[in-house]
């Protein structure tokens, strides 16, 4: 396969590049600094998160109570990242997807 014939099928099935500019019409710089405060945001309130578990375990009397705070942890965490990752798709979703 050609490299052109190649560009040409990665354009079919994925889009150009320029569809991949967040919505909000940001470009460039824009674009990368409100990704990265948002990201910024997410940490923080992770690390946050983090803090308390740490905490509450530290509390913990008896293994029973150890396990259900690293369970609610778990769920927490898994909830959280799910939720940044749509947030990040929907700003950086190809501009096509909606057509």
């Amino acid at each position: 396969m050609t490299a052109a014939r190649s560009q040409k099928t990665g354009e079919r099935a994925f889009g150009q590049a320029s569809d991949y500019l967040p919505h909000t019409g940001m470009v460039g710089a824009e674009a990368v600094t409100e990704t990265q405060r948002e990201m910024m945001s997410f940490i923080e309130k992770r690390l946050e998160k983090n803090s308390n578990a740490l905490r509450s375990l530290g509390q913990c009397a008896t293994i029973p109570d150890a396990v259900q705070v690293q369970l609610r942890w778990t769920q927490e965490t898994i909830r959280d990242y799910g939720m940044q990752m749509t947030k990040l798709v929907q700003m950086w979703a190809p501009q096509h997807s909606n057509r």
